[in-house]
Formats: C-alpha cells, structure tokens, sequence
C-alpha cells in the first residue's frame, strides 16, 4: 500500500479564532485605558481653571496693595460656569467697602489692568472643566491687603487658591 501524506498549504491571512482574540484584548485595553485618559484630561482642565483664579487672585492682590484701594473689605462669591468682569463692573454678588471717591468699577478696573495691561477694558474668564457645573461656587475674600480664594465644588470638594 502506498500511503500518501498530504500536506495542505495553509493560506496566507488570520484565522477568525486569531481575529476574535486580538479584538478581544483590544477592547479590554481600551476598557482600562480612556478611563484613566479622560481623568487626566479633566484633572488637567481643573488646573488650569485654579490657576486661572490664582492669576485673578493675584491681580487682585496687587490692586489692594495701592493707596486707593488698601481698606477695601468683603467677598466676591460667583457661583456658575465663568468669572466675567466686564467695563470695569463686575458681573457677579459682591459686596465691598472702598475707600470714599473710589468707585467699585475703579477697583475693577485696575484690576483688569493688573491682569492684562493696561490697554484692556474687558476681562473674560469661562471655565471648561467639571468647575463649569452649576454648582460650583467661586469665593474671592478681602481682608486689609490680602485677598484669598476658594472653589467649593461637588466633585472636587473644597479647594483654596
């Protein structure tokens, strides 16, 4: 008897088990990955948001170190998804005492100035992170010639600047 061995050649290309797995460890990459991504991109947001508001902080700082304004009290509190000053007058609460003959629109607008040169009149900042939330509140205080800042937020809690 003659025995025949045949031997198939084996066709170029993948097989679907080979194909079903290498999609299969895919989506399990993908599964732990884009979480961790878009954590990154939304803790990445937040902190330039906080550093946003330390810029405005620091400007007002700066404001409350000048003659005019340096017995300014009281408290800014926005809450919402942007910071808006605009012409000098402030668009949010606020409730301050300055010096006689200095108006708050003064005040503002020096610190505007402080911001951004002195060629500016009108000073927008709209945050984009999870600080957007409707809930978050944006609390500037004056006290003497120091100001400080606080972001209350449901996500991130309570966070100063």
């Amino acid at each position: 008897m003659d025995m025949k061995i045949s031997t198939k050649k084996r066709t170029a290309g993948f097989s679907l088990v080979e194909l079903v797995v290498v999609i299969a460890i895919m989506a399990v990459l993908m599964g732990i990955l884009v979480p961790t991504l878009v954590r990154n991109v939304e803790k990445t947001k937040h902190g330039k948001d906080l550093s946003n508001l330390e810029e405005i902080r620091n400007a007002f700082q700066i404001t409350m170190a000048e003659e005019p304004y340096n017995r300014v009290s009281g408290t800014i509190t926005y809450k919402g998804s942007s910071f808006k000053v605009e012409d000098g007058i402030a668009s949010n609460d606020i409730v301050s005492l300055i010096d006689p003959g200095k108006t708050l629109a003064d005040f503002f607008t020096e610190c505007i100035h402080n911001i951004d040169g002195d060629n500016i009149s009108t000073f927008t900042l709209s945050f984009s992170s999870k600080l957007a939330n409707p809930d978050t509140e944006i609390v500037f205080t004056f006290a003497g010639e120091k100001v400080s800042g606080q972001v209350i937020s449901p996500k991130y809690g309570r966070e100063d600047f």
